[in-house]
């Protein structure tokens, strides 16, 4: 099991992969944007999450494979907490509106993406997106939280999140 986790660390909220025994695999994104909400695609292949790296709150996909930053929504008012469809066909999100957050969902369609480019390798923690190693979790959900949560606040206090979200992969 992988954990994609957002966290406030060196003054910035960015997305990082994790091992579920709390070790930090990659830092996935590097900048001034404050990225969170991680959700991984069904197959493992895609990343998903909202950032505000243009100003306004929208969702935003990472294929793995070629590290490739996609641009999913562009909406005026935000667009947070991405949950793709297992079926890979649509995704549902909030969407702020006049009357405050809403449940939308709309196609996945890939042509409709915007390229962002390809996202920056960090000096440390540099491993490429698609040699992380996916494995199924051994025990239940709660366990696996429980030990890298554990396991994280036993290292160095410095690495302390002040904030954190995460999804699990899980394959088959």
């Amino acid at each position: 099991t992988s954990l994609a986790i957002s966290v406030w660390k060196e003054g910035r909220r960015d997305l990082w992969i994790y091992s579920s025994d709390a070790k930090p695999l990659r830092r996935v994104t590097m900048d001034a944007a404050i990225d969170r909400d991680p959700q991984w695609s069904k197959d493992g292949k895609t990343l998903f999450f909202s950032s505000d790296r243009t100003g306004v709150p929208n969702i935003y996909a990472i294929d793995l494979e070629t590290e490739r930053l996609w641009q999913v929504t562009n909406v005026l008012t935000g667009a947070v907490n991405p949950s793709p469809h297992p079926s890979g066909t649509y995704i549902a999100f909030q969407k702020y509106s006049q009357d405050g957050w809403e449940v939308h969902q709309m196609p996945l369609d890939e042509n409709n993406w915007i390229d962002r480019g390809l996202l920056p390798r960090p000096i440390r923690y540099r491993l490429p997106l698609a040699v992380v190693e996916y494995t199924p979790p051994a025990t239940a959900l709660e366990t696996d939280i429980l030990i890298a949560a554990r396991q994280w606040f036993d290292d160095d206090p410095s690495d302390y999140p002040l904030s954190f979200s995460f999804s699990f992969l899980e394959e088959g």
